[in-house]
């Protein structure tokens, strides 16, 4: 386990590239986000788009509202362990259920306050590079 890690980072931005090569904001140009990594291995993190739209309750959401929200957010916990310069992902928990019980790897470079994570192989088998960058959070 790295201890580098341990802590609470704030997402500062997201960019993933595209199947026809170019970059995209997967939510947004000010995203919002936390990755919590604690020294008992434990691990969370949550990410959504700082332009979601709100959702009304008096009748309940449609499906539209609905799809909006999931397709704006991403969520997971589960513990976590490092090899080298990767940190993988024990989710025990997934906004995505498909991905609850799976490792996801990722690699990391960690920078006085700054966390650069990278990986490049998504859950569908495509080779598409993403990048997080985080900064730690001091309360």
């Amino acid at each position: 386990m790295n201890s580098d890690l341990i802590g609470t980072w704030m997402l500062l931005s997201y960019e993933a590239q595209t199947p026809d090569g170019s970059v995209a904001l997967p939510l947004g140009t000010d995203p919002i986000g936390y990755l919590t990594y604690s020294a008992d291995g434990r691990m969370s993190a949550a990410a959504c788009s700082a332009a979601r739209e709100p959702m009304g309750w008096q009748v309940g959401p449609g499906v539209d509202d609905k799809a909006a929200a999931y397709d704006s957010f991403i969520a997971y916990g589960g513990t976590w362990s490092t090899t080298g310069n990767e940190v993988t992902h024990h989710l025990e928990l997934c906004s995505v259920p498909i991905m609850t019980g799976t490792d996801v790897r990722r690699n990391f470079q960690v920078d006085g306050d700054r966390l650069l994570i990278t990986l490049s192989h998504l859950g569908d088998g495509s080779d598409r590079p993403q990048r997080l960058e985080w900064y730690r959070y001091k309360g």
